[in-house]
């Protein structure tokens, strides 16, 4: 018998789910959601203003198919506000041009999509139009590697983990805005996306 097995405060037993909980609705084939890489070992919640671009890195090492984006609402904003999803590629550490625009969302819920993503470098990008910020599910400040290098001053400099630039709501412009373009060192919101190849 092993012994820590045992008792009601076992976190290996009382953590466990059943492998069903893993699959596509339906299914027997295992969903597998994606996001920035990530150092965090814990969740948290960020709330973020409206009429922002904000932008995360994504790295794809191989070709990929993706079937859905999602971001999870932990808080709601106003009523009959949306979050708008888009990915777009790189260019120099930039985002530049618009791959997709998911289109918008107003609950946690995945939008349908159906996109094709070779290797490379791509940014996940969310936007919103809601006058009382929501929140967001998010990783903390510093659990994305920076693929944007750090200050000169390293520890005692900001290490960005995102890109924001402002754009009052609309669609997702062919190319990434550079108005009020910066790097940041926020609690960055998740955005996911589900592969289906």
């Amino acid at each position: 018998e092993l012994s820590y097995l045992k008792g009601a405060t076992s976190t290996f037993l009382t953590d466990r789910k059943d492998v069903s909980y893993y699959m596509k609705t339906g299914t027997t084939t295992y969903e597998r959601w994606y996001t920035s890489a990530s150092i965090a070992t814990t969740l948290s919640t960020a709330v973020v203003a409206k009429d922002i671009m904000r932008a995360i890195p994504f790295i794809v090492s191989k070709t990929i198919t993706i079937d859905r984006i999602a971001m999870e609402i932990t808080g709601a904003g106003s009523a009959g506000s949306v979050v708008r999803l888009a990915i777009y590629d790189d260019v120099n550490l930039v985002p530049t041009n618009l791959i997709l625009d998911a289109g918008d969302s107003a609950t946690f819920q995945s939008i349908t999509i159906n996109q094709i993503l070779t290797p490379g470098l791509y940014w996940l990008v969310h936007n919103h139009n809601s006058v009382v910020s929501p929140t967001f599910r998010a990783l903390s400040v510093g659990a994305f590697p920076s693929i944007l290098g750090a200050a000169s001053t390293l520890g005692a400099g900001v290490t960005p983990n995102a890109v924001a630039s402002t754009l009052t709501y609309t669609t997702m412009p062919a190319t990434f805005t550079t108005t009020g373009i910066a790097v940041t060192n926020i609690t960055a919101p998740i955005i996911s996306v589900r592969l289906s190849a």
